[in-house]
């Protein structure tokens, strides 16, 4: 379950960059962008299986890291529709793919855990 929670955001992340200059994208709007509950890991953090895979504390990290993800990419999709610096956009595409490694990480080690307990 949390191999499927990884892989569901790391392919999220891909439709998103892929999509970010396609105006056609429903992606690329500021509500599904900042949607954090709506994405495949938003959903399964949502349910009861991802309370008994993950401690308290982890689960709690993983949640604000995943808000905190899907607030930036929100962040990312205002700055194109105003026109931003195409380089201050990038710094910004940068940071998330951070944030998508930490949260990646995060769950990694919430797998290693779970599977130790």
């Amino acid at each position: 379950m949390i191999d499927q929670a990884i892989q569901a955001h790391q392919d999220w992340v891909e439709r998103f960059k892929n999509c970010l200059h396609s105006p056609e994208c429903e992606m690329a709007s500021l509500n599904k962008a900042g949607d954090y509950e709506a994405c495949p890991l938003g959903t399964w953090m949502g349910e009861e299986s991802s309370y008994d895979a993950l401690s308290r504390d982890m689960y709690t990290e993983i949640s604000l890291k995943h808000i905190m993800f899907h607030c930036l990419a929100e962040e990312i999709v205002q700055m194109l529709s105003e026109h931003a610096d195409e380089r201050e956009i990038q710094t910004k595409i940068t940071e998330l793919k951070t944030f998508s490694r930490n949260l990646t990480k995060l769950l990694i080690e919430a797998k290693r855990r779970f599977q130790t307990s």
